[in-house]
């Protein structure tokens, strides 16, 4: 384990002693989940500002230290748009189709994009 220091103003410090008073616990272990809490608290900042700023949704639930479905979650607390436009199953299934390089499902999304009903009568 590595020891960590920090400076407080008067005032900080008055608030972490009632908070210890009011915790009962050790100084060390109310720092130390303050600490954590808030570089948790700055990484998804930075995360959903990263997405903000054009980074893709698994790039920006990296940088938040997120799993991509809990960052996707966590826009849509926030109220961060997701989708820019509508999508279309098409579009989805193309997207996914490069994601896995699928040759297969990228012919299916583009036949899908160009026209959807001949699609489902194939298959009725």
């Amino acid at each position: 384990m590595q020891t960590k220091s920090i400076r407080l103003t008067r005032e900080e410090a008055r608030d972490l002693e009632e908070l210890v008073e009011e915790t009962g616990e050790v100084e060390a272990a109310v720092l130390k989940r303050a600490a954590l809490r808030g570089i948790r608290e700055e990484r998804i900042e930075r995360g959903v500002l990263a997405y903000l700023r054009g980074e893709s949704t698994s790039r920006a639930a990296a940088i938040a230290n997120l799993p991509r479905a809990r960052f996707l979650d966590l826009l849509a607390e926030k109220g961060v748009t997701l989708l820019q436009g509508p999508s279309t199953l098409g579009e989805e299934l193309s997207l996914l189709a490069r994601w896995f390089g699928d040759a297969r499902l990228e012919a299916v999304s583009g036949r899908l994009q160009e026209s959807p009903g001949d699609l489902a009568d194939e298959h009725s």
